[in-house]
């Protein structure tokens, strides 16, 4: 179960579903500012 969690957080990040009603740039923008956030939360709990 957790491994397909894992595949469709890490798909979904790199190729947003199509089916939104949205533009895709702001789609990619949205994924892009989760992204870079979760990367930061990562970072700063590893280098503790």
């Amino acid at each position: 179960m957790a491994n397909v969690l894992q595949q469709g957080r890490q798909t979904s990040w790199t190729a947003p579903p199509r089916d939104y009603g949205i533009e895709p740039a702001k789609v990619r923008a949205e994924y892009d500012a989760l992204l870079k956030r979760e990367l930061a939360r990562q970072n700063s709990s590893t280098r503790k």
